[in-house]
C-alpha cells in the first residue's frame, strides 16, 4: 500500500488525453456536424477517467489505456477520408510515448516520441512501424515497469536485473524503427537525455558573435567537431551498455550489471563524460579570450 501511494504521488493518472491535447490534436478538424459530435465523445472520456480516481496505479493506468483507445477510434471515425484517422493514431502514438516516462524506473531509457519535432518528417512506414510496436510491447513494458519499481522498493536485485534486461531489449526493437531519424541532434538528444550538448559553450559562441573574428570562428569549429564525435562515442557505449549487457549506465535504480565488460564500459563512459565537461570548460576560456 505505501509503494502503491510513493507512484501515484509520482505518477498522476497516465496516459491521459486532457482538454489542450484534444485541442491541439483535432483543431484544424473541429468544424460543422464534426464539432459537435467530436466534443460530445471528448466530454463522455472525460467521465470516464473519473471512474477510475481512487484505483491503485496500475490498474488505473490499464484503465486509462483502454479509455484512451476508445477515445481515439471513436474520433477517427468521424469521416472516411482519412485526416480524423490519422489524428487520432499521431495522438494515442505520443500519449502513449510520453506517458511512459512517468513511471520508469530506467528514466534515461527513453522511446522518442517523434512527433514533437516540428522539422523532422516522419514516413507512414515509421509511425505503422511504432503502432505495431506499441501493440505488441506496452502492455508488457507498462507491468513491468511497476513490478521494476516494487522491486527497487523490496531491494530485489535478481528481478530488477531480468527486468531491466526485458526493457533494454525493447528500447533496442524501439530504437530500430527511429533509428533512420537519429542523425537529427535533437532527436539523438532525446533519445540520449544525458549527454552532454554542449549548450554552455555554443551560449557564448551566440553571445559573442559581435566578436565574429576568423580565430573565434576556428576554435569554435574545431570545438564542434571534437563535441560532434565524442557525443557519438558516448552513443555508441550506451548503445552497447543497453543492446549488448542489456543495462542502461544511465539509470542506475535498477539492474546495474556486474559484468566485467560491462562495468569496464560503465567506466569508459564515465570517463569520457568528464572529458567533455572539461573540454567545454576549456573552450568557452578560449572564446572568452577573444573578445
Amino acid at each position: 500500500m505505501w509503494m502503491s501511494l510513493i507512484i501515484t504521488c509520482m505518477v498522476g493518472l497516465q496516459p491521459v488525453c486532457n482538454r489542450a491535447k484534444y485541442m491541439d490534436s483535432y483543431a484544424d478538424l473541429l468544424k460543422g456536424e464534426h464539432k459537435s459530435i467530436a466534443n460530445a465523445i471528448f466530454e463522455a472520456y472525460l467521465d470516464q477517467l473519473e471512474e477510475i480516481d481512487g484505483m491503485i496505479p496500475l490498474t488505473a493506468e490499464k484503465k486509462a489505456m483502454v479509455y484512451l483507445e476508445e477515445l481515439t477510434e471513436s474520433l477517427s471515425l468521424l469521416d472516411d477520408r482519412g485526416p480524423w484517422e490519422e489524428a487520432s493514431h499521431t495522438l494515442y502514438r505520443s500519449i502513449l510515448l510520453q506517458a511512459r516516462q512517468a513511471a520508469n524506473p530506467w528514466p534515461a531509457t527513453v522511446w522518442v516520441d517523434l512527433s514533437v519535432f516540428d522539422d523532422v518528417f516522419v514516413s507512414a512506414a515509421t509511425n505503422r512501424a511504432i503502432d505495431i510496436f506499441l501493440q505488441e510491447h506496452y502492455k508488457t513494458d507498462l507491468e513491468e515497469r511497476y513490478m521494476a519499481l516494487a522491486a527497487i522498493n523490496d531491494g530485489n536485485i535478481t528481478l530488477c536485473e531480468q527486468l531491466t534486461e526485458n526493457a533494454m531489449k525493447r528500447w533496442s526493437t524501439y530504437q530500430q524503427n527511429i533509428e533512420p531519424y537519429m542523425s537529427n541532434s535533437a532527436v539523438a538528444f532525446a533519445a540520449y537525455p544525458k549527454l552532454n550538448t554542449g549548450l554552455t559553450v555554443r551560449k557564448v559562441m551566440r553571445d559573442l558573435e559581435e566578436v565574429n573574428t576568423p580565430k573565434l570562428k576556428q576554435r569554435y569549429a574545431k570545438w564542434e567537431n571534437w563535441h560532434s564525435a565524442q557525443t557519438k562515442a558516448t552513443i555508441t557505449l550506451i548503445r552497447t551498455a543497453r543492446s549488448t549487457f542489456l543495462f542502461d549506465p544511465w539509470s542506475s535504480r535498477c539492474g546495474a550489471s556486474t559484468n566485467k565488460q560491462a562495468v569496464k564500459l560503465q567506466q569508459q563512459l564515465l570517463q569520457l563524460s568528464a572529458t567533455v565537461r572539461d573540454k567545454n570548460s576549456d573552450a568557452i576560456a578560449s572564446l572568452q579570450e577573444l573578445q
